[in-house]
């Protein structure tokens, strides 16, 4: 099976809403931080990634 790029990014982010999520029930601090950027990351990737296939701002048009 082969994801496309953007079904990528959605099942990174998923995965790390997880990791988020276990961090914070744990109050493990450091991780909660890097999995907050890591969230970041990903979805300033998304974003990239959307407007450079046209999907963001149609509305605006």
């Amino acid at each position: 099976m082969t994801l496309t790029p953007i079904e990528e990014i959605e099942l990174d982010r998923n995965i790390e809403i997880d990791r988020l999520r276990k961090a914070k029930s744990s109050k493990n601090s450091q991780a909660v931080g890097r999995h907050l950027a890591e969230m970041r990351r990903l979805t300033l990737a998304s974003l990239k990634l959307s407007n450079e296939q046209g999907r963001v701002g149609r509305a605006a048009q």
